[in-house]
């Protein structure tokens, strides 16, 4: 049996962590008590925790990534690139999604609001190399913590995007050769 890989990684954020001890303590208060309301709010807080833990999934869930960035570059010199996320969804928005940079886990790259069904958004960031020769742009992760923040989706996405850099260009000095 072949297995899939699983794409997506998943954790509990403090504010998830601190949502998890509330829930303990309402079960913990039931289970003392018998008291039939702390088993409401102990239901209704773990239903919160659940369906966080399934969309937080979902919303990565669907979605294609393209990364344009220039041919070719000059050493030491910022360049632009572009990273397009488009919904492929029929009906549900997307939401809340920040770009990072896989390498540097927690540097932002950028940050969109919300992706309508069959629409794409767009996140411009600068990159500058200090070698020459034919280098890579860093892999790039998708992170999200919606619907309530209490559970943090990761998904990295593998675009093999290469750059050739050029040697820095500098500025002739025409005194030297006037004299």
């Amino acid at each position: 049996m072949k297995r899939r890989k699983r794409e997506t990684s998943r954790r509990i954020t403090r504010p998830g962590q601190v949502f998890i001890i509330c829930a303990l303590l309402a079960l913990l208060a039931s289970w003392n008590s018998g008291i039939n309301l702390y088993y409401l709010i102990f239901g209704a807080i773990a239903s919160f925790i659940v369906f966080s833990f399934i969309i937080s999934r979902r919303t990565l869930m669907k979605l294609e990534v393209a990364r344009e960035a220039p041919h070719a570059v000059n050493r030491y010199e910022n360049f632009g690139v572009l990273i397009r996320l488009a919904n492929l969804r029929h009906y549900l928005t997307v939401a809340s999604i920040r770009v990072e940079n896989a390498e540097a886990r927690g540097v932002s790259i950028g940050y969109i609001l919300s992706v309508p069904a069959r629409r794409a958004a767009q996140v411009r960031y600068t990159q500058m190399f200090e070698r020459r020769g034919l280098r890579k742009l860093p892999q790039i992760e998708l992170v999200t913590s919606f619907p309530f923040g209490l559970i943090e989706a990761r998904r990295r996405i593998d675009l093999e995007t290469e750059v050739l850099v050029y040697p820095r260009v500098r500025a002739a000095r025409t005194a030297l050769l006037e004299q």
